[in-house]
């Protein structure tokens, strides 16, 4: 989660940048600063209360559809265009004038090309898998609202309507904004910048109507901070109530563990500050220590490395315990589908990146180690 974050911040600011013409500072240590800066603004405005943040989520929700929106309208009107008049030059002209499916000669940001007719079927595979963490980053939303369970008011009924409304809407719309994307810029300007849609809006309209795209996004990135925050926040406090996490950190409406004298010094708010700057922190050192595409990949092999054992346990627990109670049980080849894709895409990612792929390891020995010494103090004491 705060690898997420992180991702976000540096979008929204690679957006402003965008929107003036600067697409190669994103390492820069300005971009940095400012991204933190954001981070520390919608993590702020996460800790005043629930029902702030719920509100505020609302309008960006709002903002979030509406930009999709005018970016799909804006590619049909140059699909009309060129259609109209063949020899006008209008959009990004490749998909007009090339194969969608054909190969594409790539330029890396490290000033390398690749030629991908000339690369072999298992390289092939390797940058499908690093591509589709970008895809599956874009799609994250789906679990989320498993997080919040606890807060909703009727899960049993709420959960799964909002799934099964909401990963469709999601298909529609990241299918439709990437095919707009095509449309409206040519290849090489798409894979040369990580803020498409205000490059796409800038080279199409001008400068103005680029300034006025970034704000959407800007104020789309915005909502998405906001949503992950809030769920950062809370996953945070659902591991220090059961002891995965110092209990300092399931405090709500406080900094610190400090109890309230009185009923009248009782916290107003119910936001748990403590989580969101253990939070911060985290994402501050993602921001520091890695750029965008890096970080999408490492947090694509994290996410998914855990989705691929959580859905192959409850799987096993299909075949072990078929009596246990399940509110929700879905077609038994659908957590199987899931298991194979993801499990493959985490294996080839991790070879096709094998430097993040370590760290993440790293990171797991360090969580195993806790979970050992954790698990040895409960047997002392009894518990």
């Amino acid at each position: 989660m705060p690898a997420t974050l992180a991702i976000l911040s540096i979008v929204f600011v690679e957006s402003i940048f965008s929107a003036a013409g600067v697409t190669d500072q994103a390492d820069t240590a300005t971009h940095k600063l400012l991204s933190i800066l954001i981070l520390l603004i919608m993590n702020g405005a996460n800790g005043i209360s629930t029902k702030a943040s719920t509100q505020l989520n609302n309008l960006f929700v709002v903002t979030k559809f509406l930009s999709i929106l005018l970016i799909v309208i804006a590619a049909t009107v140059v699909i009309i265009l060129q259609v109209s008049n063949p020899d006008r030059h209008v959009g990004g002209r490749d998909w007009y004038e090339k194969s969608w499916f054909g190969y594409r000669t790539s330029l890396n940001s490290d000033g390398s090309k690749t030629h991908w007719s000339n690369l072999s079927a298992w390289e092939m595979l390797g940058h499908y898998s690093a591509a589709l963490y970008g895809a599956l980053w874009a799609y994250s939303g789906w679990d989320k609202a498993i997080y919040i369970t606890a807060e909703l008011k009727s899960p049993a009924r709420q959960l799964p309507l909002a799934i099964n409304t909401a990963i469709p809407t999601i298909i529609f719309c990241f299918i439709f904004s990437n095919a707009a994307y095509y449309i409206l810029l040519p290849w090489n300007a798409i894979s040369a910048t990580d803020s498409v849609a205000v490059t796409a809006i800038t080279r199409l309209m001008g400068d103005a109507f680029g300034i006025i795209a970034a704000i959407l996004i800007c104020l789309v990135v915005a909502g998405s901070l906001l949503g992950n925050s809030f769920v950062a926040g809370r996953m945070a406090v659902a591991a220090a109530n059961t002891n995965w996490l110092p209990r300092v950190f399931g405090v709500v409406g406080q900094i610190g563990n400090a109890k309230p004298s009185s009923p009248e010094n009782s916290p107003r708010s119910d936001a748990p500050l403590n989580a969101i700057i253990l939070s911060t922190v985290l994402s501050t050192l993602y921001i520091l220590l890695g750029n965008f595409r890096a970080l999408v990949t490492f947090n694509g092999l994290g996410e998914y490395s855990f989705f691929f054992l959580t859905v192959l346990g409850a799987i096993i627990l299909r075949w072990r315990e078929p009596q246990l109670r399940r509110p929700y049980k879905p077609f038994v080849l659908v957590p199987v589908i899931f298991t194979v894709v993801s499990g493959f895409v985490v294996v080839r990612g991790a070879i096709f990146a094998p430097t993040l792929a370590l760290v993440l390891i790293a990171v797991w020995i360090l969580g195993l180690g806790f979970y050992y010494v954790r698990r040895r103090y409960d047997i002392q004491r009894g518990e």
